[in-house]
């Protein structure tokens, strides 16, 4: 893993602020590394405050190889000393998560879904042709061959409790779940018919050898707020 030197030094940069007694306590953080889960932590001094994340910077930084002086600061401050380390960082408030990551490494980010995937080893970044849609009821990401005539897969995302009273037990087309809050769940959706000129063994094999990128992005996938 690449490491990263960072000092972040302003002055009252690192002030705690006084915990209100209306703030809600954070028991447990976990920390993604360019798709890696690190290990969940119990860290004592997170906490929210006005809806303002407050984070250990030190604990959080040496968990992606960058070296901090101690301190707590609020997201946008680590966000911009993730920046400075050349890496992108996403928070997921709902799931306590916390993502760094190269920024070569992301393959899609959605602003609209606040979602996005990460590149693949191998895999370029023009592999895919990436569209959104959305209707009443799910937003999708479809990935597309680079022509845009071959869907390989979509992910779909629905309101949780839609999901499962409305929806679930008449999806007719083959899915994955890859994740799940409190309000949302998000699936890795077929294609439901052929894609290709069966016939057409250099399109069957272009194909097939997107697909072989599925499981990889699924698993790169991330949430934000």
């Amino acid at each position: 893993m690449k490491k990263w030197f960072l000092t972040l030094t302003a002055a009252g940069l690192f002030t705690m602020p006084a915990l209100a007694a209306d703030a809600q306590m954070l028991k447990h953080t976990a920390i993604v590394i360019n798709g890696e889960m690190q290990a969940e932590r119990s860290v004592g001094h997170i906490f929210e405050e006005n809806n303002i994340a407050m984070l250990p910077v030190r604990q959080m930084a040496a968990q992606c190889g960058i070296t901090a002086e101690s301190g707590s600061a609020a997201l946008p401050l680590v966000q911009a000393a993730a920046e400075q380390a050349g890496l992108e960082m996403r928070w997921n408030g709902n799931t306590k998560t916390a993502y760094f990551m190269d920024k070569d490494r992301i393959l899609y980010e959605s602003g609209s879904l606040r979602a996005g995937v990460l590149l693949p080893e191998g895999c370029a970044k023009d592999s895919f042709y990436i569209w959104e849609s959305q209707n009443d009821v799910t937003s999708m990401l479809h990935f597309y061959d680079p022509s845009g005539e071959m869907l390989v897969f979509s992910l779909a995302r629905f309101d949780l409790q839609y999901w499962e009273n409305e929806v679930r037990e008449n999806f007719a087309v083959p899915y994955t779940e890859i994740y799940r809050d409190n309000n949302t769940v998000w699936l890795c959706v077929n294609a439901s018919d052929v894609q290709y000129d069966p016939a057409n063994a250099e399109q069957k094999a272009e194909f097939e050898a997107l697909l072989a990128y599925k499981e990889e992005i699924c698993a790169g996938f991330y949430t934000f707020a």
